[in-house]
């Protein structure tokens, strides 16, 4: 898993299957449920990411409620 500074959290099978966790599109995608996945992925497993540019980083629709 690689682990963003923003929040975001990035699950790679070992099939090379990804699974991008963005917080900040989200609103209800708190720092507390980012923890529940923190919690079920081994110590050993997740990566320190470097800040992202903040272009990067997915932003939600202007005119879309989350």
């Amino acid at each position: 898993m690689r682990v963003f500074p923003d929040g975001a959290r990035h699950l790679i099978g070992f099939d090379a299957f990804v699974v991008e966790v963005e917080p900040t599109p989200y609103a209800k995608l708190t720092p507390d449920r980012i923890a529940v996945i923190d919690a079920e992925v081994p110590a050993g497993a997740a990566v320190p990411m470097p800040a992202r540019d903040p272009d990067e980083i997915p932003q939600p629709p202007r005119d879309a409620a989350c």
